[in-house]
């Protein structure tokens, strides 16, 4: 019998289906005092074979006998007219694996707060005597405040009664099992999950799993575990520092003898020992006092906080002392840099971090430009892109608050598009988000003299190349003449549709890249000078535009311009410090 909303399950209303697999069904329930929960059900065509039904009373004893701030809590097991259900806490967020497909990798101090959690987790089951088998970012979940649950012990194995793994039977998942689970399932032990924790870390480094599933064969895959190394993340993402590649390399050894062992690892992961190299503010932020530290340093951490105190007190004095002088500066034209008063805040208020989604889009060929009218999308030339990551959406009034505590929009909504933004506010929010997330800001310089680094890993804005390569669809273009469609009205909001409004961004169809509005809404702000015969002299490998100009580059027309403003190919401009409805779409490197 299918599960539906409203349908009763002993004291448990469904509301809606989480999740499904090969074996069970997940539903969001809800108790007979209002409380919600994660109901785990055998899904009905394995209901009838007594080896599953065993396997899910297993893992409700499992679950039973474990009790850990970072272990999903059962709450009850029970059976419904011949269907077995597990009732557990339920977790409002997502998985590690769904934030890492939104945003790409990880920023490395989140990454290793995460990979801390996790590893305290399996200490306490390996403790108890459970081998959970199956780690890996979709059993991860995540609250809104990075809290880790661990899940899903569906195949775990208590070691002390091994009989449910049948020899020559293969559990786990691939990508994520050790060399000895290939070779042998049943006879692990918890150094199966220190490596599959290790490619975890993998995952989260560098935004993608070690092995390419898609165009590799499950041979290709288990010969490569078990014969070779795993890849060096920095052959994918180069920005990953001394301490995480050090813990990566030894979580995964191929001899399991010579891996960390958990409490190893939390030991390399105290406080103080946890300093990062992405950058110099990197390693700023993590100096001075720190609550988690041992009780013997706390003296010490007392005194640096004072420290810190008086110099914050110092600094406010001179900001204070220097306010008739910031109203002669130029904000439009000012590129935000990590101050001393910044610095020192963030000892004491913790930046606001915002999960962007991002969407991957590989690198490739395409025909940049139009034979139409006007001249400055002449002449169509072949250009060369490398793989980035880009904004599934436009950048919302919420995300834009939450970074810079302001919002220079007409209608005000979380979930409209932030506008009347300037170029150079689009530059310095790109920056506040880099150093917030721990990433190298890419921006630098003032005015006309503003530089980009391109090796930076922090958030940029596309260069018009890079706009129109995503906007088309990437390697899975198919040649509309708007971006996810010929037919405007499915795709984007404008003149014609719009009321001469903006709208919720994500309210109409994708690309065929799963981007978002990237034809009407806002007009969005490109790194590039626009110059209208530029395209007769581009370069054909990542073009970035000339080096000087008057105007910065606007791409995808926006809700109050015509159809053909919002083509893929249209090219608009305005003032860098022209606010008239300039709205911002971010990308991020991928290396």
């Amino acid at each position: 019998m299918e599960l539906t909303a409203g349908m009763k399950l002993g004291i448990f209303t469904i509301i809606r289906q989480i999740g499904a697999g090969g074996m069970s069904e997940v539903y969001l329930v809800r108790d007979n005092l209002d409380r919600l929960f994660a109901l785990k059900t055998m899904s009905s065509k394995r209901s009838y074979d007594p080896s599953f039904r065993q396997r899910f009373e297993q893992e409700a004893r499992i679950m039973a006998s474990l009790s850990h701030p970072n272990i999903v809590q059962l709450h009850s097991y029970f059976e419904e007219e011949g269907r077995f259900c597990l009732v557990m806490e339920y977790v409002e967020g997502g998985s590690l694996r769904e934030l890492s497909r939104k945003i790409g990798p990880i920023p490395e101090k989140r990454a290793l707060n995460i990979l801390k959690q996790i590893a305290e987790a399996l200490s306490y089951a390996h403790s108890k005597g459970i081998i959970h088998r199956d780690v890996k970012p979709s059993n991860i979940l995540l609250d809104a405040n990075d809290n880790v649950k661990v899940m899903d012990f569906g195949i775990a194995r208590m070691t002390e009664s091994p009989g449910l793994t049948k020899t020559g039977s293969q559990m786990g998942t691939l990508v994520y099992m050790s060399p000895e689970q290939i070779r042998d399932s049943k006879h692990v032990d918890e150094k199966s999950d220190i490596y599959s924790l290790g490619v975890t870390l993998y995952e989260m480094l560098t935004g993608m799993p070690p092995f390419d599933e898609k165009n590799s064969s499950d041979f290709d895959i288990r010969v490569n575990i078990v014969q070779n190394e795993l890849p060096d993340p920095r052959d994918i993402y180069p920005h990953i520092g001394e301490e995480s590649l050090h813990l990566f390399i030894g979580l995964t050894k191929k001899d399991k003898e010579e891996r960390l062992s958990l409490s190893e690892l939390l030991t390399d992961m105290l406080p103080e020992k946890q300093k990062l190299t992405e950058s110099p503010e990197k390693t700023i932020e993590n100096e001075g006092y720190n609550e988690e530290e041992n009780l013997p340093l706390k003296k010490k951490g007392i005194l640096t906080k004072a420290i810190l105190l008086i110099a914050f007190l110092a600094i406010l004095i001179f900001v204070s002392w220097n306010l008739g002088n910031k109203e002669e500066q130029n904000k439009e034209e000012e590129i935000v840099e990590a101050s001393e008063e910044e610095q020192v805040l963030e000892k004491y208020e913790q930046e606001p971090k915002i999960a962007l989604e991002m969407v991957f889009v590989e690198g490739g060929n395409f025909q940049m430009g139009s034979n139409s009218l006007p001249l400055s999308e002449k002449p169509i030339h072949k250009v060369t892109i490398s793989s980035f990551w880009i904004g599934k959406y436009e950048l919302t009034q919420k995300e834009w608050k939450e970074v810079m505590n302001n919002n220079p929009s007409n209608r005000k909504n979380d979930n409209l598009p932030v506008i009347n933004v300037t170029w150079y506010d689009a530059v310095e929010f790109c920056n506040k988000l880099s150093i917030n997330e721990g990433f190298t800001p890419c921006y630098s310089g003032s005015g006309s003299s503003i530089t980009c680094d391109w090796n930076a890993n922090g958030y940029r804005l596309p260069t018009e190349a890079e706009w129109e390569y995503a906007a088309r669809g990437g390697l899975k273009s198919r040649g509309y003449e708007f971006s996810g469609s010929n037919n405007i009205d499915a795709v984007a909001w404008y003149a014609e549709n719009s009321g001469d409004q903006t709208h919720e961004v994500g309210s109409k169809k994708p690309n065929e890249l799963g981007i978002y509005d990237m034809s009407g809404n806002g007009w969005e702000w490109c790194w590039d000078w626009h110059e209208g015969f530029y395209y007769e002299i581009s370069p054909t490998h990542h073009p970035k535009g000339p080096n000087t100009g008057t105007f910065r580059s606007l791409r995808g027309g926006g809700h109050g311009l015509c159809d053909s403003d919002c083509r893929v190919s249209s090219r608009l401009f305005n003032y860098p410090d022209g606010k008239y409805n300039g709205a911002l779409r971010v990308v991020r490197a991928h290396f």
